[in-house]
């Protein structure tokens, strides 16, 4: 027996024992730990209140189970997805694919830098990325954000429905 529960039955007995004059009734439920202490006379109310309090926490355990799950899929979709978007505009391991997306942003990023591509812009972060992928410090970054984007998609959603 763990401290908490030993905890847990003395305050049931304290309880009880002052309690035991009165006709009350009781109901345990051990899953829960909770213990409700029934008068006879309002026990429909408590029992009403006891459902509608049921019910409530279910909802809440179904909205993060969404919440959760949508959480990892945009973590996952963030950390996965965002390099082979990269990937698929155009900046690639091994350079700027001709024709593409990316070579029309790297024309033009040139063109409005006199001829090159400033270091540190856009063209060149998203080529860096396309070359090397991200550091660990940016795969941490973008879970969380992709996390971050999911659980609240999955509270609205949930909200919603």
């Amino acid at each position: 027996m763990n401290i908490a529960a030993s905890a847990r039955e003395r305050a049931i007995v304290v309880a009880l024992n002052a309690l035991k004059s009165q006709d009350f009734l009781f109901h345990s439920r051990h899953q829960s730990d909770t213990i409700s202490v029934v008068n006879p006379k309002d026990k429909d109310q408590t029992l009403n209140e006891t459902a509608g309090k049921e019910l409530e926490l279910e909802a809440f355990k179904t909205t993060m189970k969404t919440v959760s799950i949508l959480g990892i899929a945009g973590a996952v979709t963030a950390v996965v997805g965002t390099p082979v978007v990269i990937g698929m505009v155009g900046f690639t391991s091994a350079g700027i694919a001709a024709g593409s997306l990316a070579a029309k942003m790297m024309s033009a990023a040139a063109l409005a830098n006199g001829g090159g591509v400033a270091a540190g812009g856009t063209v060149a972060v998203l080529q860096s990325i396309g070359a090397a992928g991200f550091s660990v410090a940016a795969k941490a970054t973008l879970g969380t954000i992709g996390a971050g984007a999911g659980a609240t998609l999955g509270a609205a959603l949930k909200k919603l429905f």
